[in-house]
């Protein structure tokens, strides 16, 4: 049980990557375009994704009293990389298209070197370091964010029809590998959950 267990990061970080790269597929000029003309409206965003978000977390975790573990989950998750549903919750909640790809886009980039300064800025300021160095951070968005970025730019460069073609079915094959690894972990979770429950 505990050997299957060890495979569930694994296939998450499978699913990231494959939305990273389902969502390079579709990258075009337009979205180039997007960021310069709207680079207030990109900025803005930018700051609430990177700033404002994080800010929020590490002002609740030190004004509620709550277990390391808590504290850990809420900071992390206010500067996790990019849910693969995002500009999918973006399109239903009535943006445009090339506000939702580029952004995501800008987020994956900046996020290779953004998200290990705010984990040890985030660490200093709340004067609970999270134990894990940025440059081991750093690797790990390298991994999930550059690699299948690059890799899905460098196919749409190539082979432009084919890569907007199977764009979409990657992208629901990784929401649904995504989907399946975070209900094993939370149901594995559970006893766990339950105890913070009490917080």
């Amino acid at each position: 049980m505990e050997l299957g267990m060890s495979y569930v990061p694994i296939i998450l970080n499978v699913g990231i990557a494959l939305a990273v790269f389902a969502y390079a597929l579709r990258a075009s000029v337009d979205d180039v375009h997007f960021v310069v003309r709207e680079r207030r409206l990109m900025g803005l965003s930018l700051i609430s994704i990177f700033v404002v978000t994080p800010a929020i977390a590490i002002a609740v975790v030190e004004w509620v009293s709550m277990p390391p573990s808590a504290r850990l989950a809420i900071v992390s998750l206010s500067f996790s990389i990019i849910p693969p549903t995002l500009p999918s919750k973006e399109f239903a909640a009535g943006g445009d298209r090339p506000y939702a790809n580029a952004l995501t886009l800008s987020v994956a980039i900046l996020a290779i070197g953004v998200v290990p300064l705010l984990a040890d800025l985030s660490g200093r300021v709340s004067n609970h370091p999270y134990g894990v160095p940025p440059g081991e951070i750093a690797g790990y968005v390298v991994t999930i964010l550059a690699i299948p970025l690059l890799l899905g730019l460098a196919f749409r460069w190539r082979f432009g029809s084919v890569a907007v073609r199977i764009a979409q079915p990657l992208k629901r094959t990784a929401f649904l590998i995504t989907t399946v690894a975070v209900v094993i972990m939370v149901a594995t979770s559970l006893p766990a959950i339950w105890d913070l429950l009490g917080t």
